[in-house]
């Protein structure tokens, strides 16, 4: 099922998982791989259904809840994607998609200080990571901290100066200083 899912054979990946699970229903594997491959083809209600049965028999694996997070995300469940990741995380503490999609989530809903707090810690993490650099200073920058901002976008722009996006918000940061 997971080599036709991977190769995009969705109706093949898709009858190997349902057979799977006609004959052990709470595979969770296959309830995941159900759950990607219904995401993949724009089903989110179904998705979720599927992704939170693997959630809930496979609760230690940390790519469950990281990919129910995305959906959920997706699917405006923004304040429920925060619990996934926090559960992603619990299971995996260096987890930097995790982490990163939770500052995402945290900005998303408005509290920037979490934001900040979960981008730092996947600068933690790896301090390389430009996108994570960028995405401090977009969180600093929604908080009015336009200086931290511009130093964060810096950062990014010299671990990878082809970075349009951090470019493009370092741009903005200054034009909102004047």
């Amino acid at each position: 099922a997971q080599l036709h899912h991977q190769a995009g054979r969705l109706d093949e990946a898709e009858r190997c998982y349902r057979s799977l699970l006609e004959r052990a229903p709470t595979q969770p594997d296959a309830l995941h791989g159900l759950g990607l491959l219904t995401y993949r083809r724009g089903n989110l209600k179904d998705a979720l259904g599927w992704l939170a049965k693997a959630c809930a028999v496979g609760p230690r694996n940390p790519i469950y809840w990281f990919n129910h997070g995305v959906v959920l995300q997706r699917a405006g469940h923004t304040t429920d994607a925060v619990d996934a990741y926090g559960q992603a995380i619990h299971w995996n503490p260096r987890y930097i998609e995790a982490r990163t999609n939770l500052g995402n989530a945290y900005k998303e809903l408005g509290r920037l200080s979490d934001a900040q707090a979960a981008y730092e810690q996947v600068l933690t993490l790896n301090p390389d990571l430009a996108e994570a650099h960028n995405n401090l200073g977009n969180a600093l920058q929604a908080a009015g901290r336009l200086d931290e901002a511009l130093q964060s976008h810096d950062r990014a722009l010299a671990l990878k100066p082809d970075f349009p996006d951090a470019r493009w918000n370092k741009a903005f940061a200054l034009l909102l200083q004047g």
